[in-house]
């Protein structure tokens, strides 16, 4: 039994092949292709409540999934969910919840930073230090901000774990970025309980600091990590990247959105 499947609200800066497989073709701004029911229920539970750019990605099929069909599909997809990409390889590493929530897997972090090797870089939310970590690694001169002192000193010893330095210091974003110039600005704001939700620059008040040109002049390049969710249109002054995961679970899933301006 085959599908006629149409994929809505995919952005063209996401990689579409990456995200639903090469069995759809591009129609317009959407997604068209006859495939395998079993294919195109995978896909409908890997999409399911998906939201890119601030709107959800839809699929519709022709004829429809038998519902016993799509109630299996998601609990394959939810087994292999069970297999993301390795957020750190250290054993040792200190995390409250919140530097634990918006800790950037190791190896995605890595290739974040590979571009910027040697370069000056101001992480301005650093959290646990996951994004620090790799800025060092790739050879950068790195200046960490932390607002919670409790994790600037759990900063400082997950950098010891990895034998990497930066400056630190304890301050906030608000008045370090404006005040601060660097090669390379690294923002990471929090994203919110609901980070799944539609959002956009008003909603990330350390991102809405960027629409000010003077800020972002005192940085060669400013790159910020947003949730797949956000609205790249509320940043005209950015271009989005979409980033995908590595392991089984999260290969075909964007795990997060850098935006470079």
């Amino acid at each position: 039994m085959n599908a006629r499947v149409r994929v809505l609200g995919v952005p063209a800066w996401v990689d579409a092949a990456h995200l639903l497989g090469p069995s759809l073709v591009a129609d317009g701004a959407d997604w068209v292709g006859e495939v395998p029911a079993s294919y195109a229920a995978d896909l409908a539970a890997r999409l399911h409540g998906v939201v890119l750019a601030g709107a959800p990605v839809t699929l519709v099929a022709e004829p429809p999934l038998p519902r016993a069909m799509v109630r299996a599909a998601r609990t394959d997809e939810a087994r292999r969910r069970r297999a993301t990409t390795k957020a750190y390889a250290k054993v040792g590493v200190r995390l409250d919840e919140t530097a634990r929530l918006g800790w950037t897997p190791e190896a995605l972090a890595d290739a974040i930073a590979a571009p910027y090797a040697g370069k000056r870089v101001l992480d301005a939310t650093a959290g646990g230090g996951g994004n620090t970590i790799a800025f060092a690694r790739a050879g950068c001169v790195v200046t960490a901000v932390e607002q919670h002192a409790g994790r600037a000193a759990s900063l400082r010893h997950n950098l010891a774990m990895y034998g990497v330095s930066a400056e630190i210091v304890v301050g906030d974003a608000f008045v370090e970025v404006p005040s601060r110039s660097a090669d390379v600005l690294w923002l990471d704001p929090p994203w919110g309980e609901d980070y799944r939700a539609p959002c956009g620059a008003a909603d990330l008040p350390l991102v809405a600091m960027l629409d000010d040109p003077a800020v972002r002049a005192r940085y060669g390049t400013v790159l910020v990590k947003v949730p797949p969710a956000f609205d790249p249109s509320t940043t005209p002054w950015a271009r989005p990247t979409a980033v995908f995961g590595l392991a089984e679970g999260d290969r075909r899933r964007v795990k997060m959105v850098v935006l470079k301006g």
